[in-house]
């Protein structure tokens, strides 16, 4: 009876789930064919690093600020251009959660049906097919994609690795030329080496550690916690390496973190969800909702 519940479900819904699928099949070979392209023009990868270079050397040369207020201040720009991306994951978090319970039910009812001793290896990968497609139906008729739910946390990583690896080469090759051997802090003055006090690095790895940890505070789910656990545990054993990274990094590192977890923290309060959302920051939602 699960089953046949599971497939008239899926059936109801079928038209929409094989339109979505037939989406995510051509963005799948779209991008295929993006990748080839990629290998096929090499080159084309300098591009990014490039422009994070210029864009940065221009911020430096407009505001006239030292290079350790530079690449901080690099910091508060990009976090500005990631907003629209913000507020977009709070769009579709909200369709998310209306999603929930019709996933919780679907679960419920897929764990009883394969718990079944008697279930053969055929059935319980039918049971699975469909189990996947009533997710996918809930995820249709809510309007949310997998990509949607992954996109600003996959876009926050990818921004964050390129400015480390675009400030990395900067200080490395042009360093010298452009004075950041006397654009330090304090105890840092040459941005192009490393840190011998470890201060910098260290600080750096803590706030990643607390950063990840504080923003999957309230999450429960097994997947989740282990992939926290996996980052985390990557980032000590990575120890060595970031330790050996230019000390103008960490003016980037630092503050991008400190920033992080500061907007990870006002985006669990209702009021700054809805003020970025609708631009009220009333807790009812309104009727256009």
């Amino acid at each position: 009876r699960i089953v046949m519940f599971l497939r008239r479900s899926c059936a109801v819904l079928s038209i929409p789930v094989i339109h979505h699928e037939c989406n995510f099949l051509l963005s799948k070979k779209l991008s295929h064919i993006g990748i080839n392209i990629q290998k096929r023009n090499f080159d084309a990868l300098t591009i990014l690093p490039s422009f994070i270079q210029s864009s940065v050397q221009s911020l430096h040369d407009s505001l006239g600020i030292p290079w350790w207020a530079t690449f901080s201040a690099s910091t508060i720009f990009v976090r500005l251009g990631l907003l629209p991306l913000v507020r977009y994951q709070l769009i579709t978090s909200n369709k998310l959660m209306k999603a929930v319970p019709e996933m919780r039910f679907l679960w419920q009812l897929f764990r009883q049906r394969i718990q079944s001793p008697t279930l053969s290896v055929n059935e319980r990968i039918n049971t699975l097919f469909v189990f996947q497609r009533g997710l996918s139906a809930c995820l249709v008729l809510n309007g949310v994609s997998a990509i949607e739910i992954v996109a600003y946390p996959m876009a926050n990583m990818f921004v964050f690795i390129a400015f480390v690896y675009s400030l990395k080469d900067m200080v490395i090759t042009k360093g010298d030329i452009f004075g950041m051997d006397e654009g330090g802090l304090l105890f840092c003055k040459d941005l192009t080496c490393r840190d011998d006090t470890f201060i910098l690095p260290m600080t750096s790895v803590c706030l990643s550690y607390f950063a990840l940890e504080h923003g999957l505070l309230k999450s429960q789910g097994k997947t989740v916690l282990l992939i926290k656990d996996v980052l985390q545990s990557t980032l000590l054993i990575s120890i060595p390496f970031i330790a050996s990274l230019p000390a103008g990094i960490f003016f980037y590192w630092i503050p991008s973190h400190i920033i992080g977890i500061i907007q990870t923290t006002l985006l669990r309060k209702k009021e700054v969800r809805n003020f970025l959302i609708t631009g009220s920051s009333s807790n009812s939602p309104s009727k256009k909702e």
